[in-house]
């Protein structure tokens, strides 16, 4: 059934000489010939079907301009594929690509790329074509319609290309879920680049502050969560454009002083790690709006916490706090020695005050 109604989509495509054709969720194996027929397609959606194999076919399909073939079970991609030269979005997240043709990177009006989600270990030189490339999906996050959404898996990768750097539109990178050990300096050419995703890899600061890191200005988000670092990198704090910052599920032993100079940091996340203290600076973060630094081996907080008058969000829970200032605590429930919960709160600009 799900067959004849893609086959009666595509009968009125034809018929009204549609750009744009559906047939996402219909639970096909493979494509009806007919579709190679519009060959004035530009727009085709094929998401969320249980495709394993795309014709060679395909090629007549060469006015696509955006093209979604996530979630289906693709494990190869065919050499006529790289015929679909205007493309300039391709979402293929969700599958089970191995590797791509060389070939594929030839698609070099590319804009947006989705790939995250599948099973790529290693990554061809040839990406360093993509010069038109925005935003680049190899990780646990998908971007839809403005809006991002984490999928369950990244992919295998244990290292990225140098020629990344030459991608110098981008300003989206999302590889986080793969094996990364080390980063190439050539990231650093990345000077566009406005988010950054390197969470649950095997990145240590080292690997990070060797490579370029602090030359990243223009960037606003930046998660490092659950990697290997023992220290927060060495010229973070020039990233003074910076945002939202995930350092959550390493093995940190403090957040330097140095990082006071992130005056936009809107959120700051360091839950996870073995932080001993609440730095003072944080005081100096007159825009932040929400602080997490749960399960941790904090065993007091600092009342200067009060003066961040944009603070909404603040996370302390499973500590070893012994006792907590009234100021803080009013917020929540009780005085001085600490043993409840807080609960949602809306007081002052506060929204919600976790203890434990």
């Amino acid at each position: 059934m799900s067959y004849e109604i893609a086959q009666q989509r595509i009968a009125e495509a034809r018929r009204t000489d549609s750009p744009r054709l559906n047939l996402s969720k219909l639970g096909l194996t493979e494509l009806p010939p007919e579709l190679f027929e519009l060959t004035n397609l530009r727009v085709l959606w094929l998401s969320e079907n249980q495709l394993t194999t795309l014709p060679p076919e395909i090629k007549a399909l060469r006015q696509l301009v955006r093209l979604r073939l996530s979630s289906n079970e693709l494990a190869t991609l065919p050499p006529e594929f790289s015929a679909l030269a205007e493309l300039r979005e391709l979402w293929l997240h969700d599958n089970q690509l191995a590797s791509l043709p060389e070939t594929f990177w030839q698609l070099i009006q590319l804009r947006t790329l989705s790939l995250g989600a599948n099973k790529l270990t290693e990554l061809s030189a040839s990406i360093g074509q993509l010069r038109e490339l925005r935003m680049l999906g190899l990780g646990k996050w998908i971007k839809l319609s403005g809006k991002s959404y984490s999928s369950l898996t990244g992919n295998q990768l244990t290292a990225v290309p140098i020629e990344l750097g030459q991608l110098r539109h981008l300003h989206w990178l999302d590889l986080s879920g793969n094996q990364l050990t080390t980063m190439p300096g050539e990231l650093s050419q990345l000077s566009s680049l406005r988010r950054l995703d390197l969470s649950d890899n095997h990145l240590t600061a080292v690997h990070l502050t060797l490579n370029g890191l602090s030359q990243l200005t223009s960037l606003q988000y930046l998660r490092m969560s659950k990697n290997r670092l023992t220290v927060v990198p060495a010229g973070l704090s020039q990233l003074s454009s910076l945002q939202i910052l995930g350092l959550s599920n390493n093995q940190l032993t403090e957040l330097p002083e140095e990082m006071a100079q992130l005056s936009n940091l809107v959120t700051l996340g360091a839950t996870h790690n073995q932080l001993t203290e609440v730095p003072l600076w944080l005081t100096k973060l007159s825009n932040l709006q929400e602080l997490l630094l749960d399960h941790n081996k904090f065993r007091e907080v600092p009342r200067g916490l009060l003066q961040l008058s944009q603070l909404q969000w603040l996370w302390l829970d499973n500590n070893k706090l012994r006792e907590v200032p009234c100021e803080l605590t009013q917020l929540s429930n009780g005085c001085g020695s600490f043993r409840t919960t807080a609960k949602l709160q809306k007081i002052g600009n506060f929204r919600k005050v976790a203890f434990s």
